[in-house]
């Protein structure tokens, strides 16, 4: 085992170097289309393009369709280089990556039909369990309009959330389901939005569409290492619980964010000259004070990632299923991340000045996109500390809590 491990991190380790490299490579353009992406509500096909070849969307893919299975903490590390710079394209490229992982956990049979004709398939979600479900023989139909479907125009297919009642027991099924693009009609006029924007987050539209119980997953399996995926993609990758793994991405793109914005005050204090005192903006202990505060929280935040990330991490290597205690924290820890990141943002934009409102200044754009993020469900860290906080208190999960 510890043999298998260290060639393994060994492996992660060159894969991550490899996409810090060529990513470098990329920055430059992707910055230099920002605003085109925010203008097109969608991630460029160039943007897209170039990701690709720097492998960002194979890095979760099983590795017998040619994919690197990186592990998660390395990809969540590298994310903020994208988020720096183009908060959209960050949060489209942590997503696509993020359901690549999921849906390795259905069934052989599925995950052939996603990838053994075309690797680079990629999947968008929306998981909300919005829509009508109707179980019939050999799967589900379902109907609905789902909504916020980040990175759809690039996506071949769907995971779409669910939830019914099983027709023998009268239990409430949640489940995930894989729903090919030729089934769904995306709703270009459902997105236009103030905050990640370029994330083209638009709503996917089923009308009595009919997934096979192949294509079908109960969300539970996907947490607890139950579903059919785990017996044929035998990679830590994916015993890692899909809740914190997916709370966990929207964090890392957080990250990102604010360390962008943490470079452009920086860089834009520098040289800004107040208009009453004739002296450097950069001098005043305020401006300094802010920054250091700013800092401080996004470094916390990092670091809180990293603890959290290694954590699941582990328990996936010894193959140790978390318990409720266990993903509660993670899940509160991963809105907090959140939460660190958008006081960091709102604290240095406010003490930008009026330039920072210009249309063509990286920080009003930020400070957009940290908002959008932020709204996010999975980023309520009111509705988070609230399950976190019963569970110290030896209290039962309320069932009004998302």
């Amino acid at each position: 085992m510890a043999e298998t491990s260290a060639a393994r991190a060994a492996h992660h380790r060159a894969v991550a170097a490899e996409i810090r490299e060529k990513t470098e490579k990329i920055l430059p353009e992707i910055a230099a289309r920002a605003g085109e992406t925010e203008a097109l509500r969608r991630v460029p096909d160039a943007n897209i393009a170039a990701l690709r070849q720097a492998g960002w969307f194979t890095a979760f893919l099983p590795a017998r369709y040619g994919g690197q299975e990186l592990d998660i903490l390395s990809f969540y590390e590298l994310l903020p280089m994208i988020g720096q710079v183009c908060p959209s394209t960050a949060w489209a490229t942590m997503l696509l990556g993020i359901h690549t992982q999921g849906a390795a956990m259905f069934s052989e049979k599925a995950q052939d039909e996603l990838w053994a004709d075309a690797p680079d398939t990629l999947l968008s979600s929306s998981l909300a369990p919005v829509g009508k479900v109707t179980p019939v023989e050999g799967g589900l139909r379902i109907s609905g309009r789902y909504r916020f479907s980040t990175g759809c125009d690039h996506a071949r297919w769907a995971i779409i959330g669910s939830a019914h009642a099983d027709p023998a027991t009268g239990k409430i099924e949640a489940r995930m389901n894989l729903v090919p693009a030729t089934d769904y009609a995306i709703d270009d006029a459902s997105w236009h939005v103030t905050g990640m924007s370029g994330s083209g987050s638009k709503d996917l539209v089923l009308e009595d569409v009919f997934v096979p119980e192949h294509r079908s997953e109960l969300t539970q399996a996907l947490n607890s290492y139950a579903a059919r995926g785990h017996q044929v993609n035998r990679d830590p990758l994916y015993r890692c619980a899909f809740g914190p793994f997916f709370a966990y991405g929207l964090s890392a793109a957080s990250i990102g964010i604010a360390e962008g914005v943490i470079a452009a005050y920086t860089a834009h204090q520098g040289k800004r000259i107040s208009a009453f005192t004739g002296g450097t903006v950069a001098e005043s202990a305020p401006a300094y004070m802010r920054l250091a505060e700013a800092a401080q929280e996004v470094d916390c935040a990092k670091l809180m990632l990293r603890r959290d990330m290694s954590d699941l991490m582990a328990a996936a290597e010894t193959e140790h299923v978390l318990d409720y205690a266990a993903t509660t924290r993670m899940r509160c820890n991963a809105t907090y991340v959140t939460e660190l990141c958008t006081r960091a943002v709102d604290r240095l934009f406010r003490a930008s000045g009026g330039m920072a409102l210009q249309r063509d200044n990286h920080l009003q754009r930020a400070f957009r996109d940290m908002h959008g993020a932020a709204a996010h469900a999975f980023s309520d860290y009111d509705v988070a500390r609230q399950i976190y906080g019963r569970l110290l208190l030896g209290l039962p999960p309320a069932g009004n809590l998302a």
